[in-house]
């Protein structure tokens, strides 16, 4: 499943000031930065842009050497799910899905071994989260809801700063049941970024 975000630049403001990113933050999202999922930019007045956001979750393990390995598929859970038992030449790891208030939690453990050193978590073939095992777990939760900005920075740096701090105008949209948004920037509006219209599964 999926969400389409299809957004219109209604204001006469010039090309390189307009400038959309879509972002996900985790639940630790100071310590272990944002996931920008898409930048618009130098989008000229009357343009569209369609950003599509997948549902499912899926994660990479990180092996000490550095390298990235396989992805595996998370399920889509909304409670208690059974534990997983991935075997390796190297050692073994679980993996435990759950949900509560509004996340899916994930927890990993390395059981046997010491050959992984963490676990990037995707959104389709977006990288939403990273973390180290510590010293042997590790947990995510991870959020239906995504952010979008306007006016966002120069640099991608600049973006993930700002995208932290929640600034003035940010939309925070929950993706659970939507399959289309349409969002909008219009001078009647203040040349703010706003919500047209949304679509239900």
């Amino acid at each position: 499943m999926f969400t389409d975000i299809y957004f219109t630049n209604l204001t006469p403001l010039p090309a390189g000031n307009t400038r959309i990113a879509f972002f996900q933050k985790t639940e630790d999202a100071a310590r272990y930065g944002n996931s920008i999922f898409k930048v618009i930019e130098q989008c000229q007045h009357g343009w569209s842009h369609k950003v599509r956001v997948p549902w499912q979750l899926s994660f990479r393990l990180v092996k000490s050497c550095g390298s990235v390995g396989s992805l595996y598929p998370l399920k889509t859970v909304y409670r208690t799910a059974n534990k997983k038992f991935l075997i390796f030449k190297d050692g073994v790891i679980t993996v435990l899905q759950s949900y509560g208030n509004g996340k899916q939690i994930i927890d990993f453990e390395q059981l046997k071994g010491n050959s992984f050193s963490g676990v990037q978590v995707y959104r389709g073939a977006f990288l939403i989260a990273e973390m180290p095992f510590f010293p042997k777990t590790i947990r995510f939760q991870i959020d239906t809801q995504i952010t979008i900005i306007e006016n966002a920075g120069k640099s991608e740096q600049e973006t993930i700063e700002l995208a932290s701090k929640q600034p003035f105008g940010a939309i925070n949209l929950d993706l659970t049941g939507i399959r289309r948004i349409y969002l909008t920037i219009n001078k009647k509006m203040n040349n703010q970024l706003s919500v047209k219209g949304v679509e239900k599964w």
